[in-house]
């Protein structure tokens, strides 16, 4: 099991279930048995490894409990492959690399995962597809600044970033800040191994690494270039009255059965006919973050308990309203606060949602306010971001919400919502404040 591969185990569990029932499996349980294969395999791996969790191809903490997570990371549902690096020496590297920046808690799963590996995969994929000998890029420092310019260059065409061929015309520029992350990668990397010469050759043994320099390092940091400053208020990161007023009417759409049709207003004025999506929790999901401002990972993956009473201060005194304390799930930064007051509206919201998981499984204990409806029989897995993502491009794609301008508005990504609100918040502080 732990030297099998997929086709292996498939090709094996196809033969075991055409001697039982004289036919071949469906495609549709070979798929599902893929999804079971693979995490049973990884966490078989993980068990039998007496290296550092680092060593192994591919990381997932729900296989391997030695992957450290931080106090605001508490749940991670999506794994990453560094062993898809093709390059041996530079894969083993990198696993090295990250593995000792996350144990060391300057990098986060979420950024390692999401971000750190994704960039050094490109750099992998541009020594493969431009050196005969891509160990070179290591030989003569003198030559990296001609090498970073040429990375830039590459990392700037959308084909070559895009991971599947279906997604090499989707987008038509790649902005500089994703383009100085690749670099930035690669210089940490760089700078890594010149500093750890000696630890570089114990773990890894005789490599072009031992040839890393400082000057490598710095060559590939020079070509991070300096991103002005834009302001946000703008139609990709802001929301207006407009557009915000259809939202509200549109929402009980989302939450609406499968099977039930409802009556709406598209923004350009035209009265149609739209069936259920059948999810009340992206409903819910999306109200809270048109209310509070807050990100969309911090309302997904909130806990289920995360209101509480305000000790001391139970009514707003200028609005006789009741208020109470919202905890979220912050998770970007450590020495940031994790709760706000809410008003009434907002707690109506979240009781509501708790009191749809109370009838929708009544033998589970939920740890989280939004949580997968499938495949989650302890009830200890939030409801996933791509779910979140592809409902409301579906939904967006109904009720064609238009802005000010008539231009379309997707709800996705949902980010808006936060500047929206921020600006809001700002506009109600008298301007003698802010200039305190």
């Amino acid at each position: 099991m732990l030297v099998m591969d997929w086709d292996a185990a498939s090709a094996l569990q196809g033969w075991f279930y055409a001697n039982r029932w004289g036919r071949l499996p469906p495609k549709g349980s070979r798929s599902r048995r893929r999804v079971l294969f693979r995490f049973a395999r990884l966490a078989l791996l993980a068990r039998c490894h007496d290296s550092p969790w680092w060593a192994l191809d591919d990381w997932h903490p729900r296989c391997d409990p030695r992957i450290p997570l931080s106090q605001r990371e508490p749940q991670a549902n999506y794994g990453c492959s560094p062993g898809q690096i093709t390059q041996p020496w530079l894969r083993e590297a990198v696993k090295w690399h990250l593995g000792t920046m996350l144990e060391a808690g300057t990098l986060r799963w979420s950024t390692v995962s999401q971000e750190q590996l994704k960039c050094l995969v490109r750099f992998d994929r541009w020594l493969s597809t431009t050196f005969d000998d891509p160990k070179l890029v290591l030989d003569d420092p003198t030559a990296a600044p001609g090498q970073a310019v040429a990375f830039r260059s590459w990392d700037a065409d959308p084909a070559n970033r895009a991971e599947r061929l279906c997604d090499r015309w989707h987008r038509a520029t790649v902005h500089p800040r994703l383009i100085n992350d690749d670099l930035r990668a690669v210089a940490e990397l760089f700078a890594f191994m010149a500093i750890n010469p000696v630890e570089a050759r114990n773990l890894l043994g005789p490599s072009p690494w031992q040839q890393a320099t400082e000057a490598h390092a710095a060559s590939w940091f020079r070509q991070v270039s300096r991103i002005p400053h834009r302001p946000t208020l703008n139609d990709r990161h802001y929301i207006d009255d407009h557009a915000l007023a259809q939202i509200p009417a549109a929402l009980p759409l989302l939450g609406l059965g499968r099977e039930q049709q409802m009556q709406i207003t598209r923004g350009d004025g035209k009265q149609v006919l739209a069936g259920g999506f059948g999810d009340p929790q992206a409903m819910r999901m999306i109200l809270l973050q048109v209310l509070t401002g807050r990100r969309s990972s911090e309302i997904r993956t909130c806990e289920f308990d995360c209101l509480s009473p305000v000790l001391g201060r139970t009514v707003d005194a200028a609005e006789g309203e009741e208020l109470t304390r919202f905890q979220y799930s912050q998770s970007k930064i450590d020495i940031a606060p994790d709760s706000i007051l809410v008003d009434r509206e907002v707690t109506a919201v979240i009781e509501e949602q708790q009191d749809w998981l109370s009838e929708q499984f009544p033998d589970i204990q939920p740890r989280f306010l939004f949580m997968q409806r499938t495949g989650n029989r302890r009830g200890d897995k939030p409801y996933p971001s791509g779910t979140y993502s592809w409902m409301l491009r579906e939904f967006s794609n109904v009720v064609q919400i238009t802005d000010s301008k008539g231009k379309p508005l997707q709800l996705s990504p949902t980010h808006r919502f936060r500047h929206t609100k921020l600006t809001r918040l700002a506009e109600l502080v008298e301007p003698r404040e802010i200039c305190r």
